[in-house]
């Protein structure tokens, strides 16, 4: 090999595989950094979401994970696997009976809805709790109509809630209190006493049954 060779392979060659050495060493590193971060973050979502007691706290989340990472996928991903985690324990809650575990993640839902595939969506489409989220929403437009003090669309609404769930809330005994206050509009009494007498004896006698939204709504 002559001089001029080897001074050019000293000079220029091998530098540069040096550098392209280092350069394939560094992001690696960075790479495996990178997925280290991303096991770490992903530990600390599921310990915060994954928590049975406080589903606002993990729906919350899946609001604002996108927002925390710039792997889109990633963040997809996540969400996807808080939302199927709650999906599965709100089937179990209806399976076993646990109305309030229910309750608690059927509202959480409705109220941290995102602009991507949400539980609430889930919960709307699994065909084991497709039927208790129409009954909770036949629910809410009954507690709307008595507010405005139409008994008859009231007590249709909630016949329909026992329909769509046998036994979701108190829908059943709310329709018959209702068919029952309709009766006595059309004897003579005044519909609006009528509607408040509704309104008190549902509180009493069925509020442990009924969430903090719906009983604000009969306050409202």
């Amino acid at each position: 090999m002559s001089d001029g060779l080897k001074f050019w392979i000293q000079t220029l060659v091998i530098p540069a595989v040096l550098a392209g050495v280092g350069y394939y060493i560094n992001d690696t590193l960075q790479q495996q950094q990178r997925a280290f971060d991303k096991i770490k973050f992903t530990e600390q979502i599921i310990n915060e979401a994954f928590d049975s007691d406080n589903p606002d706290k993990a729906m919350a989340l899946t609001r604002i994970i996108p927002s925390l990472t710039e792997d889109k996928k990633f963040a997809e991903d996540l969400v996807a696997m808080v939302n199927s985690y709650y999906v599965k324990k709100a089937e179990q809650a209806l399976k076993t009976g646990d109305e309030a575990a229910y309750k608690q993640i059927s509202e959480a839902a409705s109220v941290f809805k995102g602009d991507g595939i949400s539980i609430s969506d889930s919960l709307k489409t699994n065909p084991a709790t497709s039927s208790a989220e129409k009954a909770r929403q036949y629910e809410q437009d009954g507690l709307v109509h008595l507010q405005q003090g139409n008994l008859e669309k009231a007590r249709d609404a909630f016949q329909k809630a026992e329909a769509s769930y046998p036994g979701f809330h108190s829908s059943y005994e709310i329709a018959n209190l209702l068919t029952k206050k309709i009766r006595d509009v059309k004897a003579g009494a005044d519909q609006s006493v009528v509607r408040q007498q509704a309104i008190d004896t549902i509180q009493k006698k069925y509020s442990w049954r009924l969430s903090p939204q719906v009983l604000k709504k009969l306050n409202q």
